[in-house]
């Protein structure tokens, strides 16, 4: 029997390891996007409004906020979560939100909102960033703060055609100052526009330098793209490993549905927290073996696999190497269990 494993196995190929998991908070309505505070405390936001704080220690909760008038509609609500950069003096957070209009439309605002660290509360909400058309699918609303610069995913809204639009917001990566106001600098006069092509990209990193996003296709072909200024990544009319004239390749491709979602970097590996896969894919950057100036993105072979715990909608990294995840079950596309949703620590090997 030994021997019959041997040949079973690739030469160098070791068993997948089963990762040990800590339940830290039960009982969530769909937690969206997750943040480290420092002092041992992840602040994340829930669908229908909520911004609280999750104390790892003990596990106490606390809310910090209700948004007001939110737009809570089949994938729309409170979305993205993100710090200044430079948050220990500003105590600077922002928030992707959707609204109605008067007709019932859907549009996305970025929010800001201000740390009071005498109450432990979030005060002064400011709204930065207006009128961003949206929808109740294809939302994207993943937000990322870089320098002086923050970037918004905006998803195409089911809607297809403008994501190849410059006059339009729809199916954008967008790119504005902290305060709101449009980068000089971007690859479009007097817009926030920073890439287009886009279907519904879901997560965004910085990682070696550069800017990673992930993005859900239509039924499969979903994409992991490296952003790059005033460049269009093909949707609707281009998807996958498909190859067109002046439109980016993707840096990896899942030809059957994951759906991923938030995304983080440990070292030289992303993490990234997929919906319909539910699971947490291992990616890691490599030089191709036969062109060595090119970087190649691959699943990690090995990788460790997590206990069943359905969709997994972010994924987060602490300065310490900790990694945390949260769960969307109780979303209109999720089957909730007992206790649903959840964020869960991982108890990786380095």
């Amino acid at each position: 029997m030994r021997w019959l494993i041997f040949l079973l196995l690739p030469f160098g190929a070791q068993a997948q390891i089963d990762c040990d998991t800590i339940e830290l908070a039960k009982n969530l309505n769909v937690p969206w996007s997750m943040q480290w505070v420092g002092e041992g405390a992840i602040y994340f936001t829930e669908r229908e409004g909520t911004i609280k704080s999750l104390n790892i220690e003990n596990g106490a909760i606390n809310l910090l906020y209700t948004v007001p008038d939110v737009a809570v509609e089949i994938q729309s609500g409170l979305l993205g979560l993100a710090l200044h950069p430079d948050f220990y003096d500003t105590f600077y957070f922002y928030a992707t939100c959707t609204r109605y209009t008067n007709d019932y439309s859907i549009y996305m605002q970025v929010l800001r909102f201000r740390l009071n660290q005498l109450e432990g509360k979030l005060d002064s909400m400011t709204v930065i960033v207006d009128s961003i058309p949206s929808g109740n699918t294809n939302i994207g609303g993943r937000l990322l703060t870089v320098g002086n610069y923050m970037y918004v995913t905006v998803g195409d809204g089911g809607t297809g055609l403008p994501a190849a639009d410059t006059t339009s917001l729809r199916g954008k990566i967008l790119r504005y100052h902290l305060d709101g106001t449009i980068p000089n600098d971007n690859p479009f006069p007097d817009s926030p526009v920073w890439s287009m092509g886009h279907r519904n990209p879901q997560g965004l990193v910085l990682f070696q330098g550069g800017i990673v996003s992930t993005e859900h296709g239509a039924l499969n072909n979903d994409e992991l793209n490296s952003i790059l200024k005033g460049v269009n990544y093909g949707w609707p009319g281009v998807v996958g490993r498909q190859r067109k004239p002046n439109h980016a390749t993707p840096e990896m491709v899942w030809e059957s549905a994951v759906a991923p979602s938030g995304i983080a970097a440990k070292g030289d590996t992303l993490l990234i927290a997929c919906l319909k896969g539910q699971k947490l894919e291992f990616v890691r950057k490599e030089k191709d073996a036969f062109h060595h100036q090119k970087d190649v993105y691959s699943v990690m072979e090995n990788a460790p696999v997590l206990p069943s715990m359905g969709r997994i909608r972010d994924v987060l990294v602490n300065p310490d190497g900790r990694v945390f995840i949260c769960t969307s079950n109780r979303d209109m596309m999720g089957k909730p269990t007992e206790n649903d949703d959840k964020i869960i620590e991982l108890l990786l090997d380095d």
